[in-house]
C-alpha cells in the first residue's frame, strides 16, 4: 500500500465492478486518494469513486500526489480543529439547568387531548 492511489474497497463492492471500474485495481492502493480529497468516503458509490480514482490513474504526477498529501494534511487538521472548538465549547444554559432523560424526547408530551381533537358531533 501506498500513501497516495485508490482506496481499496470490500471485495463486496470489487465483485460488482464493471469493466471500466477494474481497471483501478490495477495500481497500487492507497491511504489517501482523489476521491477522498474530493469528500468521498465510504457511503458514496464505487461508481463515483471510480471516476476519481481513474482520473487519479490516468493523470498521475509527483505533483499531484504532493498536491493530494497536502490536502488530506489540511483536512484532517481543520477536522481536528474543530472537534477541539467543539469539546471547548461552552455547554448550553438549558442543559446544565436540567439533566434530560431519553424517554423526553421518545414520548411528546400532550396537552389538552381532548380539547385538539375534532370530529363529527
Amino acid at each position: 500500500m501506498s500513501l497516495v492511489g485508490p482506496r481499496p474497497e470490500s471485495l463486496d463492492r470489487v465483485k460488482h465492478y464493471s469493466m471500466w471500474q477494474r481497471q483501478r485495481l490495477t495500481v497500487t492502493p492507497g491511504l489517501t486518494g482523489l476521491a477522498q480529497v474530493n469528500g468521498l468516503r465510504e457511503q458514496h458509490s464505487s461508481e463515483e469513486k471510480a471516476h476519481f480514482d481513474l482520473q487519479y490513474i490516468f493523470h498521475w504526477s509527483l505533483f499531484l500526489d504532493f498536491c493530494l498529501l497536502l490536502q488530506t494534511a489540511w483536512t484532517f487538521l481543520a477536522r481536528l480543529t474543530q472537534v477541539d472548538s467543539w469539546r471547548d465549547a461552552p455547554a448550553p444554559e438549558a442543559a446544565k439547568a436540567k439533566p434530560s432523560t431519553d424517554t423526553e424526547f421518545l414520548i411528546p408530551a400532550v396537552e389538552n387531548a381532548d380539547s385538539a381533537q375534532s370530529g363529527p358531533d
